[in-house]
């Protein structure tokens, strides 16, 4: 053993003792104090149970002395009762030592509690502090490593022959010094090629959306200026489909940007108390007004939770205006609210195409698509659910979904801690 380990040894036996020792003084005062408290309670219990045998009574204006005993008699406790009377109650040494052999019992016994006591919390110190030594022998290696040019040369060797691009691209040493290094690295190569793909991904979708929009309104308006001109019929289409596809793509724009200035934190949340029943009362009624294609149910408890009133609704709207959209005309939507023991709610159920199990773990994923013809049909973007999640997930809050094919879907928002960030 060198005499540096040998020394860091001695140091940190050193800080167990340290800390050991002021548990040990600490427990020890703790028991002090209940030793005089049982004392006192003790005496106090006696004199009680003594005046009482005596006299019959326990006054507090009665006199009370000692006077020293003499042979078998330790001392003589005095009674001088209000009306005058006397009483004398002896006090045997056969009594006081047997009180004496009991105080040295619980004494002992408190002795061998207490060496118990610092044995095991020494184990304890041992193993809490065993992480930190472990970290100071690392130090102590990385140290030393610092110092030999060998690893650094096999460190930048392996990083400049490694391709980024590729996507099983690791960095190898064949070092087991380097080791952690590897794992930290390779970690960090993983996590940014999984961050390039969902940007690479994103991107892509997001054009594919937007070049179906302006590919509608490119054709209508190279054919107004090819035969709208003079056919009405042909104008009136053509105004029609460019008014659908720019709102459409409107809608889109929004959503992107909501979802950007999500990711850079720019999107502020005014917290304030709501009434959630209250709430989603509103948006049912306008739903209803908006919709007069299905039939609206709203069955509200009282429910109360702290968050962005402009947002929930948000949230709310996307998913009745989801649920509208895969239900057949005439069917019903209910929305709910509530509290519970998982915390407060409001949920949203249709009786529509439901869903299958596969797809519930992806309906959050920006621009994910289960059935493309479906959402096609539907002129949905795909975003809608990323947005209410990010909404949720800011409130503190979470998803909660029963789905069945050709029976219907319902998702309820939990928050929990009443909404609270």
């Amino acid at each position: 053993m060198s005499s540096k380990t040998s020394n860091d040894n001695r140091k940190m036996h050193s800080i167990v003792k340290r800390i050991n020792g002021a548990f040990v003084g600490k427990y020890i005062l703790h028991i002090l104090k209940m030793d005089v408290l049982i004392c006192l309670v003790a005496v106090l219990v006696w004199g009680f149970a003594v005046e009482k045998g005596a006299t019959g009574d326990f006054n507090l204006r009665t006199g009370r002395h000692i006077e020293i005993g003499a042979g078998d008699v330790l001392f003589i406790y005095g009674l001088n009762t209000p009306e005058g009377e006397e009483y004398l109650v002896p006090v045997m040494c056969t009594e006081a030592r047997n009180v004496i052999f009991v105080g040295l019992g619980i004494l002992v016994i408190e002795f061998f509690s207490v060496l118990v006591m610092s044995a095991n919390m020494k184990n304890t110190i041992n193993d809490k502090l065993a992480p930190i030594r472990e970290m100071a022998r690392t130090t102590e290696k990385l140290t030393d490593m610092a110092y030999d040019e060998h690893y650094f040369k096999s460190l930048e060797d392996a990083i400049d022959n490694v391709n980024a691009a590729s996507p099983d691209a690791k960095i190898t040493t064949n070092n087991k010094e380097l080791q952690g290094i590897e794992d930290a690295l390779n970690g960090l190569l993983e996590r940014m090629r999984d961050t390039y793909r969902q940007q690479s991904r994103f991107v892509s979708d997001a054009s594919h959306e937007l070049r179906t929009p302006i590919a509608v309104i490119r054709g209508y308006a190279d054919m107004l200026d090819r035969w709208g001109k003079e056919d009405e019929s042909i104008l009136d289409e053509s105004i029609g489909a460019i008014k659908n596809e720019s709102e459409h793509m409107q809608k889109l724009v929004e959503q992107l940007l909501f979802l950007a200035r999500g990711d850079s934190g720019r999107n502020n949340l005014q917290i304030e108390s709501i009434q959630l029943d209250e709430l989603m009362r509103e948006v049912y009624e306008e739903s209803k007004m908006i919709d007069e294609k299905h039939c609206y149910e709203f069955r509200g408890e009282p429910a109360q939770i702290a968050g962005d009133v402009s947002m929930i609704k948000q949230c709310a709207r996307i998913l009745i205006d989801n649920a509208a959209k895969y239900t057949e005309e005439g069917d019903t939507i209910t929305i709910r609210t509530g509290a519970g023991e998982k915390g407060t709610y409001f949920s949203v159920q249709d009786n529509g195409m439901g869903m299958h199990e596969a797809d519930v773990a992806h309906i959050f994923e920006r621009f994910y698509r289960s059935d493309e013809a479906r959402n096609h049909k539907t002129g949905g973007t795909g975003l809608g659910l990323s947005i209410a999640k990010w909404i949720v997930d800011r409130h503190n809050g979470y998803f909660n979904i029963l789905t069945r094919p050709d029976i219907g879907t319902r998702i309820t928002v939990i928050f929990n801690g009443n909404g609270l960030l």
